[in-house]
């Protein structure tokens, strides 16, 4: 089964937003943290949410790389965005 657009930027959005939460999170600790550390706990984030909603809809191939580049895209500027943040 192929996704139509709106699902697939709803999935992109959804992503954006746990990447989001995840810099809220470290931001309201004070806590600086390494990109590791960072990606770690943003994938279980996206992991989770991809699992709880999305899992069963993610079939086609091109669809899950869309995907797969959109996390590794959102991680890389939430980290940036996190990084300001705590300067």
């Amino acid at each position: 089964m192929s996704l139509n657009a709106v699902t697939l930027t709803k999935i992109k959005t959804d992503i954006t937003s746990r990447v989001n939460d995840v810099i809220e999170y470290y931001v309201k600790k004070n806590k600086a943290v390494s990109i590791d550390t960072f990606t770690k706990k943003c994938n279980d984030e996206i992991d989770s949410l991809l699992k709880k909603y999305y899992a069963g809809l993610l079939v086609d191939n091109a669809q899950k790389l869309e995907i797969d580049r959109h996390i590794v895209q959102a991680i890389d500027t939430g980290f940036t965005e996190y990084q300001a943040e705590i300067k």
